[in-house]
Formats: structure tokens, sequence, C-alpha cells
């Protein structure tokens, strides 16, 4: 203890002498009392938040929670399970206490029944079910696709409790889409829940978490799809044709999600959802191929390609796809004297595209997308539909050097291969089914190097129609109509199925056209097409009257 020695003299002029304890020492009692205060609040301090974060973090991981399991009750009603059995034949099924019987094929499965193919489906309608092409057709080398009729697609539906018979409706084996309707004769069938899009113009991000439902492996066949959830892993994916597959899709060139959900066997054509409870993607590439796994699940997105042909699948129409009527390839400049593009090797005669792009341009932009690949180029030519503008810019060779323009093109129909099922086709006129020229995959080796977008092509013709009766033969092309061309009606510059009925709908007599078959080594020549008689005695009545 320190203390001072303190000197100093009494009235008497006597030394006196004391010691004195300095000031702080004389309350160090105090001192220790507020420095083990400050020591204890110092440590409540750091304590308090670490012992604050455990109830935190757990708050945080079952609101989390809440929002899956709310996701989930949204949309779960609006997926069914999809199962196809062959209509003869032995069927496998488990019987009680699960021993494996097989028997004939009753009329309708029963619930335990274990379907000879499976997937999943998305209703989009009170009646109707979205799903993928490859779920109900098959793929292209299944040797099931060959015997269609033989072949039933049943939907469970959960709470009820018998598997409900659909048919196809429309199917779209370009974008891998296909659409089932209940059948009119399941009256006691519920109503189906659609299921809710997330807007088409609202980007979806990666990192963003997603879960997907389905039917894995069969199992849903009481109707309650699995889950599963993960993350969008990337997007604007692109898959490579399989060796059984020889339809081109759009996949192909990119436009897919791609996700760490865990997406078994079964689930194609179910729901990719959000948070919030909508549909941001069909998924179609599953994570189990052929018995083991591989690290990615895909999803069609439901973007503006997606809605352009889910509308004209729900309807019964068929999808239809823009054509350039170029053949491209990549270029790529390495001295940085070009930009890279498409390179143009050729471009088909008689369309739009050869009035505007040479042999040897390179395509940079459409509709201001950039171009690195000829699947670039397919995908921003596949968003749009046949008649319609793109805006395309690229880059041409003069002999003042290279020189970047930017001009419009009208597209024409993009021939689709595989099996189309369209039940709405566009009405035929006077037997004579009509449609863009090499709509038909058929006509496109006896139209490959020439592309007649000023006529029109007759796909089918009735039989004993007017038409038929005129000689008119599938193959047929048509340039005229009651002396008009059909090209370059309302500002078009190629012949539209619209523009031809625009002329022929007013005519109620016969009509004139100007063809050329297919069998014809001749050109053009004229033909004139009557009234079916049923409608020429309609005619004449109103005459007589």
């Amino acid at each position: 203890m320190l203390e001072l020695d303190i000197r100093f003299f009494d009235s008497h002029r006597s030394p006196v002498m004391c010691r004195v304890a300095p000031r702080w020492l004389r309350y160090r009692s105090s001192i220790r009392f507020c420095f083990v205060l400050v020591l204890t609040l110092l440590l409540l301090a750091v304590a308090l938040p670490v012992r604050a974060q455990e109830p935190g973090a757990l708050a945080a991981a079952m609101a989390m929670e809440k929002l899956l399991i709310e996701a989930i009750e949204r949309s779960q009603q609006s997926v069914v399970a999809i199962g196809i059995f062959g209509q003869t034949g032995r069927r496998r099924y488990v019987g009680g206490f699960g021993r494996a019987r097989s028997g004939p094929s009753p009329p309708r499965p029963e619930l335990a029944d274990v379907p000879d193919r499976f997937g999943t489906g998305v209703a989009i309608g009170e009646r109707l079910i979205l799903t993928n092409h490859h779920v109900v057709l098959g793929d292209d080398e299944d040797a099931s696709n060959q015997a269609g009729p033989s072949w039933d697609t049943f939907i469970r539906v959960a709470g009820h409790q018998q598997w409900l018979l659909c048919k196809v409706k429309a199917a779209d084996p370009r974008s891998d889409l296909a659409v089932l309707e209940i059948d009119a004769q399941e009256s006691a069938a519920p109503k189906l829940e659609p299921i809710k899009f997330a807007d088409a113009d609202q980007e979806v991000k990666k990192g963003q978490i997603v879960i997907a439902l389905g039917n894995p492996y069969a199992i849903a066949r009481d109707g309650e799809v699995s889950a599963s959830w993960g993350i969008v892993s990337n997007i604007n994916r692109r898959v490579s044709a399989t060796s059984r597959e020889q339809t081109e899709r759009l996949q192909h060139y990119g436009g897919l999600i791609q996700t760490d959900a865990k997406l078994n066997l079964g689930t194609s054509g179910g729901a990719l959802i959000n948070l919030q409870g909508e549909m941001v993607g069909l998924t179609t590439s599953v994570a189990a191929t052929a018995g083991y796994e591989t690290p990615a699940g895909y999803a069609i997105a439901c973007d503006a390609v997606f809605q352009r042909a889910l509308a004209a699948l729900r309807e019964g129409r068929e999808v239809e796809y823009g054509l350039l009527g170029v053949k491209p390839r990549s270029e790529f400049v390495a001295n940085g004297a070009e930009p890279p593009g498409v390179l143009v090797t050729s471009v088909v005669d008689q369309v739009p595209a050869n009035r505007v792009l040479d042999a040897g341009d390179v395509i940079t932009h459409v509709d201001g997308r950039r171009l690195y690949a000829p699947g670039d180029l397919m995908m921003a030519i596949g968003r749009r539909a046949p008649g319609e503008s793109v805006l395309v810019r690229f880059v041409t060779r003069t002999p003042q050097g290279p020189r970047s323009l930017q001009r419009p093109v009208q597209l024409n129909k993009f021939p689709v291969d595989g099996q189309q099922v369209v039940t709405a086709p566009r009405p035929a006129w006077r037997g004579a089914h009509v449609d863009y020229p090499r709509a038909v995959p058929a006509m496109v080796s006896f139209l490959e190097d020439t592309l007649p977008s000023h006529c029109l092509e007759v796909t089918q013709v009735d039989p004993d129609s007017p038409a038929a009766a005129a000689g008119i033969e599938p193959g047929t092309l048509i340039r005229e109509a009651a002396g008009r061309s059909l090209a370059g009606l309302r500002g078009s510059e190629i012949a539209m199925p619209a523009n031809f009925r625009e002329v022929v709908d007013s005519r109620e007599g016969p009509v004139e056209l100007y063809i050329r078959k297919p069998t014809s080594t001749g050109g053009f020549e004229r033909v004139v097409v009557g009234v079916a008689a049923a409608a020429k005695e309609d005619q004449d009545a109103a005459a007589g009257e």
C-alpha cells in the first residue's frame, strides 16, 4: 500500500509527522466494485447475442420450412400421376401382401396396377393436363410408338379413387410438349385445379430456390405426388440429343432451367415451382437415366416461347415455328477484325431472306439478341411464328470492306419432324387443306434448295371433294386464287393461309386457282374448283327464291 509522509508544525512550532494514503486508495473498494461491474456487463454483451442467435437461427429455419410447405400445398393438387397401360396382353400388378401377380388387362386399371410407362402431368384446365411429348408418345425409337391405339393413357388425381382415361388433345415434338384431355366418358371425374404460372417475363435467376413435384418411379399411383427441392443451378442450358432421339427439339439449342432438385425417373412432365407456388418450369430431362444418377435435372422454362406453344396446344392446334431459310455455321474471327457470329453458307431460293442475306454474310443479332453459334440462331428464329418479321443485324463484305447492316426479314414455316397430334386443324376449303410451303416433312427433299414462299401448299385432299374432282393432290402449290396473287396481300412478302382464305371465302361459285402439281413436268396451270353438291343445291334454292 502506498502512503505519503507529511510533516507540519503545530501552534507551538513543534514538528508533527503523519501518513496520508492517496485518494484513489481510499476509494479502492468502490473502484473494485466498478471494475467488476464493467467486466460483468462486457461478458453479458458478448454472451447474450450468442445465446440469442440460437432461437433466431431456428426461427429462420422454421420460416423457410413454412414457405416450402405452403408452396407445396398451393400447387400439389394441380400435379397428377400419368400411367400408360397396354390394352392387350398381360400386365403385372401387385397383389395382397406384396405378392406379384399377373392377369388379363381389365377395362380400367386397378389402383395397385403398375403402368407400362409412367410420368407426371400438370393441370392447366378443369379437364386438361400438360406433360412432355416423350411421356405420352415415347422416344423416337420406342417400338411402343408404332402401336398407338393399343395403349391407353390414364391419370391419377389425389383424393379420387380410380384411374381416369385421357386422350392426347395435341402434341408437339419440337417443344416436347403435349396436352391431355380427360375422356368424355369420365363423367364422374373431379374438376382439376389449374396450376398458376409465374410471369413469363419474370426472369428465373441462379440460386433461386425451387421445388419439383412429380411421380418418381410411378410411386404416386395414389395421386399423391412427391416433392424435392433445391436451387436453380443455371439458366438457358442446352442438352445434346440422345441416341434414341431423332426429332430436333428446341431444348437442343438452349432455353432449359438446370436445377439440383432431385429428379428421378418418372418426374418428366412435372412442375418446377417457386416459393410462391407458381410454376416456372416443366421438368423434362430427369437426373436418373438407365439406372444411374447424373448431377443435373432440367426443366422447360415457362417463358414467352413456352406460353405461345401452350396456347396452341390447349386448343388442339399445331404449334408453328418460323424459318429463316439459311444454312448456318459458327464463325469466330481470331484477329478481332470482325465480330463473331453465325456464318451464312447458303440461302434457300425464293424466300424473303434471299433478298437480304448472301452466302458469306455473318449474322450477329436477331431482334437485338446476340448470336455466337448456329444454335443461338435456331432459338432466336424458333421463338417466332411464320409470317412474323425479325430484325436481322449482319456483317456483309463490300469492296470498301466489311459493313454492318440491319434489315427486317419475314419468316416462313419450319417443317417439324416427329409425331404430331393436332385435333383442331385449319378448316379445309372445298376439301383442300392448305398450309405454308414445305410444311410437310416429306416435302423437304422435294424443296431442298427452293422454297416458293410466294405459294401455298396443299397438304391433304379429302376424297370425293370439289378439290379432288379438280385434280388437286397433296403437294400441289397454289400461287393465285381468283386472279389474285397470294403474296403481297396485307403487306406480306410471303403467301399465308390467312391470305388464301381471305380471297376464296367470299366466293360462292367456282373459283379459279393457278397451281403446279408435284407430278407435273411443266409449269403452273389453271384449274377451276367447283362447289360441293350440297352447297350447290343450297345456292340454287336460294336463287330460286
